[in-house]
């Protein structure tokens, strides 16, 4: 996770163990089957994700949630973060991805 933060952000932050934490959550997560529900040429699609495939997916929505979509403008899961609206890892983790996508895009 890589994120271009602004230095207060990264002086709030402990980098080992918001990482490890978090990625430990994704494997805990990913160890069972996910069912992924949406649009594929207009028509409903469902997929059932095994690990390693939902490993990577959630980590890719949880890096794209939290690094914003260029500008930086604190996604609103960092501001969630920050402000500890999150008990646990897993919390995070267990968001759908469509809400990494809309903190991406500044519209949560």
């Amino acid at each position: 996770m890589d994120a271009e933060w602004p230095d207060e952000v990264l002086r709030q932050i402990n980098y080992e163990s918001f990482v490890h934490y978090i990625e430990k959550a994704v494997y805990e997560w990913s160890q069972n089957d996910q069912t992924v529900i949406g649009n594929d040429s207009d028509e409903a699609c469902v997929k059932r994700l095994k690990y390693p495939e939902n490993y990577w997916m959630k980590l890719r929505d949880i890096v794209s949630g939290l690094s914003g979509d260029g500008e930086f403008n604190k996604p609103k899961l960092v501001q969630w973060m920050l402000t500890g609206e999150f008990d646990t890892p897993m919390d995070l983790v267990k968001l759908p991805g469509v809400t990494f996508y809309q903190s991406m895009k500044n519209i949560l």
